[in-house]
């Protein structure tokens, strides 16, 4: 099952990203990351962590 972390990028703008980087998106809020990210991982106990460090998807 996938994990998810969660945080901003150097823009300030919400990330949820699947921890091998085979899913996630861009978010409005740090709320509606989350969402996501809970949503995807079955609301799986520890599955979805907040990054303090900047995150970044890889195009």
């Amino acid at each position: 099952m996938p994990s998810y972390i969660v945080g901003q990028d150097g823009q300030g703008r919400w990330i949820a990203l699947e921890s091998h980087g085979l899913g996630g998106g861009y978010f409005r809020s740090r709320e509606a990351a989350f969402q996501y990210a809970v949503a995807e991982t079955g609301r799986r106990a520890g599955a979805v962590r907040l990054s303090t460090e900047p995150l970044r998807i890889a195009l």
